[in-house]
């Protein structure tokens, strides 16, 4: 009986040690964190063990970067400028949008974190497009997504 006890305390123990390494934003599954940086964002896909959390934390980092990348362009390249300035802006809008929405739509943590990783890769697709000039290849891809 002691041996049972011991045993169950070890578990605790050794499960509890695994979990201090991670973050407890892993374990958050209702937060945004739309007001995060990008390296912030990183660091805590880095602590989590859950793969498709980990790839959530990631798609929103690299999303901040692009989007960052986006602005600073705009800044340099005065060709285009204030449209593309209102495209980033519609972007994150965008995105803000869908993460507080995805909620009410995937009440299932699982479903939700399929789901927003699809519209994050999809969404950086386009915003990548668009750094590079593709306007209408980006233009394209947005009308599919459409539908």
């Amino acid at each position: 009986m002691k041996s049972l006890y011991l045993l169950v305390v070890l578990i605790m123990v050794s499960s509890s040690a695994a979990l201090a390494n991670e973050s407890p934003a892993c374990h958050d599954h209702e937060s945004s964190y739309i007001n995060s940086s990008a390296k912030e964002l990183r660091s805590i896909a880095v602590s989590c063990e859950d793969k498709g959390i980990a790839q959530l934390f990631y798609n929103r980092a690299y999303h901040k970067y692009l989007l960052s990348e986006g602005k600073a362009l705009s800044g340099i390249i005065l060709h285009n400028s204030e449209s593309s300035a209102y495209q980033f802006t519609a972007y994150s809008l965008y995105i803000a949008m869908v993460e507080e929405l995805a909620p009410l739509y995937y009440p299932d943590a699982q479903q939700r974190i399929e789901f927003l990783n699809t519209v994050y890769e999809r969404r950086s697709e386009v915003v990548e497009l668009r750094l590079k000039g593709n306007d209408r290849l980006a233009d394209a891809l947005e009308r599919k997504m459409l539908f």
